[in-house]
Parts: C-alpha cells; sequence; structure tokens
C-alpha cells in the first residue's frame, strides 16, 4: 500500500524501449527504500480523491494496481502499455500565452484534470511513439489517464510471458512435425496457414481482449527453423539419393533407378521378406576357355563381350544384378522394387540371353575367342532383401533358401546338359504360356521333401 500526503506530487520520466520508442510507462518507482508514483498515477488518485495506491502482486511480479475500485492492469514490472488513439494534438491545447493573458475560456479546464507541458520541438520534449515520431511527452501522460478513465487498456500480463513461450514451442514443435511428415512444398503451406492463423488469434486477442501476444518471435523463428529444416532436408535428400545411386546404377535400369530416386528413403534399404525369382547363369567351361585365352586381358575382354549383353537384357526386363562371380551373373526380381509377374520376366530374360548367344558367338568367333554355351537355373521363393554387410562395407543384396536352390539348378544344367532349368516354385508362378517339360525331382540340402525341377525348350 503506497500512501499519500496531503500534498501530492510524481514522476513524469517515460523510460523508451530499446528502439527508442515509449510503449510502456512505469506507474511506480522505487527510491531509497520508498515507492514513488508517477505523475498520471498521482493525479488520478488526486482525482478521485483516494488517500491510498494498492499495488497487487504475485510471486513473478506486479499484476495491478489499485484505486479504491478502479483497477489498473500493469506488467509483472508495474509498466502500464499505452493505448495510443493515434497521432498527437487529440487532446484539447490551450496557448499558455492565452493563459497568461487570460484570453480562454473557463469552462474549457472547469471539472477537468488538465496537465501542463510543452509541444515546440525547440524545447525537447517530444518523444517517438508507435503511431508518430515526434510525440509531445505531456501527451503521453494525458493518454495514460484517459486510458484508465475509459478503462480502454491492453496489457501484457505477467501470465502472457508463458503463453509467449508455450506458442514458441508449439511453433517450434509444429514446423519439426511438419518435416517429418510432409515434404518441403506441403511444409511450406501449412507453415503459412499456420502462420496467418497465429496472426489472426493475436489480431483478435489485441483487439478484442486488449491482450498483447508476442508473435514476433514465433515468426521469426518459424521462418529460421524452416530455413534450417529447408536446408538440412535438401543436403540430407542429396546425400540418400547419392546412395542410393551408388547402391542400384548398376544394379538396375536407368528406369528402376529413377523410380528408387523419385522414392527415396530409408525404407528402401531396410531388410525385409520378400517373394523374388533368382536367377543364376554360367559359362560352360569356362576354366579351359581362360587356360586357353592365357592372357588376362584376353580373358577380360573375353568377359566383358559376354557379360554387357547378358546384363543389359537382365535389366531391360526390370531385373537387378546382384553380383558377377567369375563368369557367373547372379540376379533376382521383385526387389528392391515390386516387379508384377516377376517370374515370367525372369524366364524371359532367360530365353532372351539364350537366343543372343547365337551373336555373341559369331562376334567372338570373328575376334578370334572360342565359342561358349551356358546354362541358367531359376528359383522362386522367400528371401530376405536388404543392405547387409560390415559396418565399412555393405551391399544390396539377397539371402535364403530359395538363393541355394536357384544356384544348384544352375550346377544341374551340366548334369542334365541343359540349358535353363526351373523349378517347380517358378513354374506354378508362371502366368504366360512355355513350353516346359518335367526333368527330374530333386533332394535339396536343408529340404524334407524333393523338389521337382523342368526344362524349358526353345
Amino acid at each position: 500500500i503506497l500512501q499519500s500526503s496531503a500534498y501530492s506530487s510524481g514522476f513524469f520520466n517515460t523510460i523508451p524501449d530499446s528502439d527508442g520508442i515509449v510503449r510502456r510507462v512505469p506507474l511506480m518507482v522505487s527510491y531509497r527504500d520508498r515507492i514513488y508514483p508517477s505523475l498520471a498515477l498521482e493525479m488520478l488518485r488526486f482525482a478521485y480523491g483516494v488517500r491510498k495506491i494498492v499495488i497487487n502482486y504475485s510471486d513473478i511480479g506486479i499484476t495491478h494496481i489499485g484505486l479504491d475500485d478502479l483497477v489498473i492492469p500493469t506488467d509483472r514490472f508495474g509498466r502500464v502499455t499505452i493505448n495510443y488513439m493515434g497521432g498527437s494534438k487529440l487532446f484539447s491545447y490551450i496557448s499558455a500565452v492565452d493563459i497568461y493573458s487570460n484570453q480562454f475560456d473557463i469552462a474549457q479546464i472547469e471539472n477537468k484534470i488538465v496537465l501542463i507541458g510543452t509541444s515546440a520541438s525547440g524545447l525537447f520534449d517530444l518523444r517517438a511513439t508507435p503511431l508518430q515520431s515526434t510525440y509531445p511527452g505531456v501527451e503521453i501522460h494525458a493518454t495514460l489517464i484517459d486510458n484508465v478513465l475509459s478503462q480502454n487498456f491492453i496489457s501484457h500480463p505477467s501470465w502472457i510471458e508463458a503463453v509467449d513461450i508455450v506458442v514458441l514451442f508449439v511453433v517450434l514443435l509444429f514446423v519439426v512435425l511438419l518435416f517429418v511428415f510432409f515434404g518441403a512444398l506441403v511444409s511450406a503451406f501449412l507453415s503459412m496457414v499456420f502462420t496467418v492463423l497465429l496472426a489472426y488469434i493475436a489480431y483478435y486477442l489485441f483487439i478484442n481482449e486488449g491482450l498483447i501476444l508476442n508473435v514476433v518471435y514465433p515468426f521469426f523463428s518459424l521462418v529460421l527453423l524452416y530455413l534450417v529444416l529447408s536446408t538440412l532436408h535438401y543436403f540430407l535428400e542429396s546425400k540418400q539419393k547419392k546412395m542410393i545411386q551408388d547402391r542400384f546404377s548398376k544394379k538396375v535400369s536407368k528406369t528402376v533407378a529413377k523410380t528408387l530416386m523419385e522414392q527415396g528413403g530409408k525404407d528402401i534399404l531396410e531388410a525385409k521378406d520378400r517373394e523374388i525369382t533368382i536367377f543364376f547363369s554360367d559359362i560352360r567351361g569356362f576354366t579351359s576357355i581362360s587356360q586357353e585365352l592365357k592372357e588376362p586381358k584376353r580373358i577380360i575382354e573375353f568377359l566383358n563381350i559376354y557379360m554387357t549383353p547378358m546384363t543389359n537384357i537382365i535389366m531391360q526386363n526390370q531385373g537387378t544384378v546382384d553380383k558377377f562371380i567369375g563368369d557367373s551373373i547372379m540376379a533376382y526380381w521383385n526387389a528392391p522394387l515390386e516387379i508384377k509377374d516377376h517370374a515370367d520376366k525372369a524366364l524371359q530374360s532367360a530365353i532372351e540371353q539364350v537366343k543372343e548367344l547365337e551373336s555373341i558367338n559369331i562376334k567372338l568367333k570373328k575376334m578370334g575367342y572360342p565359342s561358349i554355351d551356358m546354362g541358367i537355373g531359376i528359383n522362386t521363393g522367400a528371401a530376405v532383401v536388404g543392405e547387409m554387410g560390415s559396418s565399412d562395407r555393405s551391399d544390396y543384396t539377397v539371402v535364403g533358401d530359395s538363393i541355394n536352390l536357384g544356384s544348384r539348378l544352375e550346377g544341374l544344367c551340366k548334369t542334365y546338359k541343359e540349358r535353363i532349368i526351373i523349378s517347380e516354385f517358378t513354374k506354378n508362378s508362371l502366368k504366360k504360356e512355355y513350353n516346359i517339360e518335367f526333368l527330374d525331382s530333386i533332394k535339396v540340402k536343408g529340404r524334407g521333401l524333393s523338389v521337382d525341377i523342368y526344362r524349358v525348350i526353345l
């Protein structure tokens, strides 16, 4: 409680914000263990005939100031945010000359609160306000008195600071979640919608409730965080695409590689169960051929003449070339992308390769190389597909019993003197008609039942 004496006095200091603009005015100051009221507050007290001023506060600071039934909301430092109504000269002015010479109507000041001050620029009592850069200082006090008399306040109470912090964290969390669940363009659109909504809420609270919500920090934080996350997302996406490109650029066709790049995402490389069709091919008698060729350069040239068209055929049929094992090619279908009728595409590749072998042999003969023959084994079944290996070196590949059976079938081509052998699982998965004959039933290591195998007649 601030008790007043019979006479009245009050400080008239205005403390501008860091940008030099007067937005708030303190209603009291503490000096030498005493509290002194401001000029405007003391004039109001005197006008209402109140002997005491009540300072209401909480644990975090002042909440409001009371003059009997009159309540003045303040921030926690006891400052009132001035609700400016426009530019200067909104209040009635009477020239000091007119008063001195008694050339004014007494009714103009009768039962009125009168402030004596200056408005001339040479007297240096001009202040900057949010609405005008040169505003008479005396009108700041007049505006504050008018705000109290009309109870027309705008306020920034102590609890609103907690709301500002919550809003800031909500904005930051919102932007982060946008980038987790959406792309950059969708995030940009939703961020703009969120910004407009926040601005509308702040405007509504200001106009209807007189509350000042800090939207500057949330807006700047939203823009800054969006830019940071967009940049980070761009580099991570570029890195992810480069990693996918490195993994698959020589394994799949350009069309499949493009689709993988567009999809992106780590889940492409993650291990998963998938039904695939596995393909193994091998050059017959390659050991004897390599001994005949002798020179390493000729052996590599010989293999390249064979491998290039064979690999192209696999890729053209949407297959994935897993690896080259000496003179053998290991490939599979239905991974990393799901391929419709993958068993048919694998068998079609095998048929095309056998037909292409005739052209390859003509080319080899012209270059002085020996002719070759080949065997192909195809099996369809469940496998684990994904990125596998050590922390330093890994590759996207397939593992499982179905892979072992496919390799076994390729080896049986030598025994049965066939070029293409498929399993019963591949035969049952085929959608198109082919000239296929039963060949044998074989026992496979790890399987309790025998497996029927078939030869493909070209």
